[in-house]
């Protein structure tokens, strides 16, 4: 079997949150996550896998802050939306790519992070996004990304 291993990429990433409600102990917060990787290149033996793919994800949801006034503040977050594979057009081979063009999946985005503050400043832990696609080459319309912060 044929081993199929991403290359390292760019990764850009947007989140705004508006506070819904909430006081002292916690708040409920409505927010919106974006995440876009350019470009992310693939390295296999395979002469007929796509040559590199991009990833926009798009996650409206909802994040409960705990002691959202104080120096340590966690929250969870849990949201769904949109997820966009593109695939390049040709193969690592050099041949055309008869895979889809453009794969368009659900998305649930969920996790914690951890917030505090620092003398140099507020540090906040950075969401990370971990993809999951079906078969490529599938037409099929199952979950195909799991974002976990």
């Amino acid at each position: 079997m044929a081993q199929s291993t991403l290359k390292s990429g760019t990764a850009l990433q947007a989140n705004y949150g508006v506070r819904i409600t909430g006081g002292g102990a916690a708040a409920l917060i409505g927010e919106v996550h974006f995440l876009a990787s350019p470009l992310r290149d693939i390295a296999s033996s395979q002469s007929g896998a796509s040559r590199d793919f991009a990833t926009i994800y798009i996650a409206p949801g909802i994040r409960v802050k705990f002691a959202p006034e104080a120096r340590i503040s966690p929250y969870l977050a849990v949201g769904g939306g949109y997820a966009l594979y593109e695939q390049s057009t040709l193969t690592l081979g050099g041949q055309a790519n008869s895979a889809p063009r453009h794969i368009h999946r659900g998305l649930l985005q969920f996790g914690e992070v951890w917030t505090w503050a620092s003398c140099a400043g507020s540090v906040s832990a950075s969401r990370c996004a971990i993809s999951i696609p079906e078969n490529p080459r599938s037409t099929s319309r199952p979950l195909a990304a799991v974002c976990i912060t």
